[in-house]
């Protein structure tokens, strides 16, 4: 798990500086970690959401929250 881990913080780092239009990581970290953080309270709602519909929402969901909190991070 630590390999995927390392491998996903190489893949942030590299594109936090490729540049805001060609990159969504880019521009997350250009609006700065407030906004971040917004994306990840809405990322978290939309989970807890997902928790009435179906398995394959809440999978889409998680995996979305873990990733802006990478991005958090």
């Amino acid at each position: 798990m630590k390999d995927v881990l390392d491998k996903l913080d190489k893949i942030l780092e590299d594109r936090k500086f490729s540049g805001g239009d060609s990159s969504y990581v880019a521009s997350l970290y250009e609006k700065g970690s407030k906004h971040i953080c917004s994306k990840v309270l809405e990322e978290a709602n939309e989970l807890v959401e997902a928790t009435n519909e179906n398995k394959q929402r809440m999978i889409h969901e998680s995996a979305d929250l873990l990733f802006h909190v990478l991005v958090l991070l």
